[in-house]
This record gives structure tokens, C-alpha cells and sequence, in this order.
């Protein structure tokens, strides 16, 4: 007995496996005003620390700042930032865009209020911006740097 292929079926097969590990995240660029205007708060933030749980079927990682100063908005001295994805035991999710941060570091976020009553990132990774503190002999100053960082160094006068 001779069995008969169906190129439907397969085509159909073929195509739901392939979607499913081909995801990805797109997001749409926005300008720094773009991003301001959509912002409830600009904050310049200190990371303390980052816990990642299951909620709502997925996993999100809860980043506690602390602020350092408000450039748009009213934000408390310390807030949570709810991103997708993270790691909770062996299992990990990815989500492309989602930034991730570490203890320690210095950034200044563009936030959006959630329904849950923290923030997240608008537009992600757009609006995070990383400070990187350079010691540079000729003094202070923010240096041009590939779109995402700002570097600083510590200022330094000659008797003026």
C-alpha cells in the first residue's frame, strides 16, 4: 500500500513551526522628543537591584532604582521598573528591545506608568540611556557616544 502525500499539510506544518521560532520584537524609532512627549516621568537613576518572577503566565523582571533627580514628572525617591522577560530557576525569556540592567548602574530612563502602578521603559531600550563616568585629564564634559550611553568624567577647574 502506497501512502499519498498531502503538500498542504506540510506546507501548513512547515509554516506554524517556522512562525513559532521565528518570533521577534519590533520597534517603531522615535525621536527624543517623540520619546519626552510619550514619557510620564524622565528620571536620571541609580539601579539597586533586579528580581525576576512569573506573573500573568509570563516572566518579567522588576528593577528597583533609586532616583537621583527628575528632569519630566513626579517620580518617589525609589521605583520599580517592570520589563518582560528574565530568568526565574532554569528557565529563561528573552525578549529582544527589553534592556536589562545591572546594580550599580546609572541611567536615564524615559518611564511610562503601568497599570499595575509601577513603570517601564518607554519604547525599551530607546529610552534608556547608560552613564558611563570617564577621568579624563582635560576636565568634564559629556562626550559623544553611540546612541544609548552618555559619558561623563569628573570635573576638574584650573584656579578659574
Amino acid at each position: 500500500m502506497k501512502m499519498k502525500r498531502h503538500p498542504s499539510i506540510s506546507a501548513v506544518t512547515i509554516l506554524l513551526l517556522g512562525g513559532m521560532a521565528a518570533q521577534a520584537t519590533t520597534l517603531a524609532r522615535m525621536s527624543l522628543d517623540e520619546l519626552a512627549s510619550a514619557a510620564h516621568v524622565v528620571a536620571q537613576a541609580q539601579c539597586l537591584e533586579s528580581e525576576s518572577r512569573w506573573e500573568g503566565g509570563a516572566i518579567w523582571t522588576f528593577t528597583q532604582f533609586e532616583v537621583i533627580q527628575t528632569m519630566k514628572g513626579a517620580a518617589p525617591r525609589l521605583i520599580t521598573v517592570r520589563l518582560p522577560g528574565g530568568r526565574v530557576g532554569h528557565l529563561q525569556s528573552f525578549v529582544d528591545g527589553a534592556p536589562r540592567f545591572q546594580p550599580g548602574e546609572e541611567v536615564i530612563l524615559f518611564l511610562e506608568r503601568t497599570r499595575a502602578g509601577d513603570f517601564s521603559v518607554t519604547s525599551w531600550v530607546q529610552g534608556t540611556f547608560r552613564i558611563h563616568r570617564l577621568r579624563h585629564e582635560l576636565g568634564t564634559g559629556y562626550f559623544p557616544h553611540p546612541p544609548g550611553s552618555i559619558h561623563r568624567t569628573r570635573e576638574r577647574h584650573s584656579g578659574l
